[in-house]
């Protein structure tokens, strides 16, 4: 508060008072006084006056000294400005600033000093550091001025901005070896762009293309990360060419038709959407397996030569493809005349 009032008050009015008596010392200004005394009373009564006449002077002038030294305190400060200049963006949620730190004008101003560094933002729970600079024993930054110094410059780090905010904070550069205030600040504004830091997800594990035998049913790992703060990771799946399905998911345990089947899994968060593409081999080596009617064993009637004979057809199945067709190639069809004997 004492350095406030310096500032803001005491420091004008005191150079003007020390302005103010400089004049009144310089003209050199009597004081004059209207008195009814006449002969001895009135030589006493001026003595008085001359004798108050000096005191007041010599009064003034030890005021204009005082008041001069501490009205100039301050005017010649040694901190200049703050600058904020270009940033240069990290992984998502973190930001550079370069800083730079000016030596004031006047001459107050040369030397050596400390320049102590502050951060403000109006977001909480931002971390930040300053680098590269000197540290006090209480732990703060400061920038070391040598008397050639006209400058001095570090690097601003915020991390932890989320997602799509957009804050504002201030740097304050402090002569922590002035009595009086000797400071100056800059503010920025900056916004966390989506186009700047939204990461899409990525594959830490996509399967390499399968083979296998029927029956075709795959088990596969396919798994996407990303970040936290753009939300969690969705899966959809899609099959192309034997097998020709979609769904939510990987898709891994489904069932896939002999032949190839091309498979792709996309991941997808609030940035975007990444890929992962395989293939599926289904062979089938096996041959199909036939199930036949038994022997049938077929009487004649009296003073006939031949009978008819029916029977259930036979039967195939593949384990591939299920079902097979069944074409007789040789011997009578079902329901047709056998002759006497051993037809096959």
């Amino acid at each position: 508060m004492k350095k406030y009032l310096h500032a803001t008050f005491l420091k004008p009015f005191l150079l003007r008072l020390c302005n103010l008596i400089k004049i009144v010392l310089d003209n050199q200004i009597n004081l004059f006084f209207i008195s009814s005394k006449r002969g001895p009373d009135l030589f006493q009564f001026q003595t008085k006056i001359w004798q108050a006449q000096k005191f007041l002077k010599l009064r003034l002038a030890f005021l204009m000294i005082v008041g001069c030294w501490f009205g100039a305190l301050g005017q010649s400060q040694k901190i200049g400005s703050v600058v904020i200049g270009s940033s240069t963006n990290g992984t998502c949620g973190t930001v550079s600033f370069d800083i730079t730190v000016f030596r004031g004008t006047g001459g107050g101003s040369s030397g050596t000093f400390y320049a102590d560094l502050s951060f403000t933002v109006d977001v909480p729970g931002l971390n930040y550091s300053f680098s590269p600079v000197s540290y006090t024993n209480g732990g703060v930054p400061y920038l070391d001025f040598t008397a050639q110094d006209n400058s001095k410059s570090t690097v601003l780090t915020i991390s932890d901005i989320p997602y799509g905010a957009t804050i504002t904070f201030t740097v304050r550069a402090d002569n922590s070896q002035s009595p009086q205030p000797d400071f100056s600040t800059a503010t920025y504004t900056f916004t966390n762009d989506l186009a700047a830091c939204c990461i899409k997800p990525s594959f830490t594990a996509c399967p390499a293309d399968i083979t296998m035998q029927c029956p075709g049913t795959a088990d596969y790992t396919a798994t996407a990360i990303g970040q936290a703060a753009f939300g969690n990771v969705s899966y959809i799946y899609s099959f192309t060419g034997a097998t020709s399905e979609n769904g939510s998911g990987t898709g891994s345990g489904r069932g896939f038709n002999f032949g190839t089947t091309n498979v792709t899994v996309t991941a997808t968060n609030i940035c975007g959407s990444t890929q992962c593409s395989f293939t599926v081999n289904v062979n089938d080596t096996e041959a199909p397996i036939i199930s036949c009617p038994s022997n049938i064993n077929q009487n004649v009637e009296v003073g006939l030569c031949s009978a008819i004979v029916s029977f259930n057809p036979a039967t195939a199945f593949d384990n591939c493809s299920g079902l097979v067709n069944i074409t007789q190639i040789g011997g009578p069809s079902s329901g047709s005349a056998f002759p006497v004997g051993t037809t096959t």
